[in-house]
């Protein structure tokens, strides 16, 4: 089956649509995934370190050497 000038356009645009729309959605999936990995880091860090020990205190020390 030969397709129209008109069809074929049709056809290109909603091909290049399609792939728009996988590439959006691969990338949003990777940002989720990337704040996943980053929330089980900041957990098992958290979970190594001692009780008395703040995050606060420890990042101002840091500015403060700036």
């Amino acid at each position: 089956m030969h397709r129209t000038k008109i069809e074929q356009y049709h056809f290109a645009d909603l091909s290049l649509v399609h792939k728009r729309l996988e590439i959006l959605y691969s990338q949003r999936i990777r940002e989720g995934n990337r704040v996943l990995d980053a929330v089980r880091i900041q957990d098992e860090l958290s979970k190594k370190s001692s009780p008395d020990w703040n995050s606060t205190d420890e990042i101002r020390k840091w500015r403060d050497k700036r």
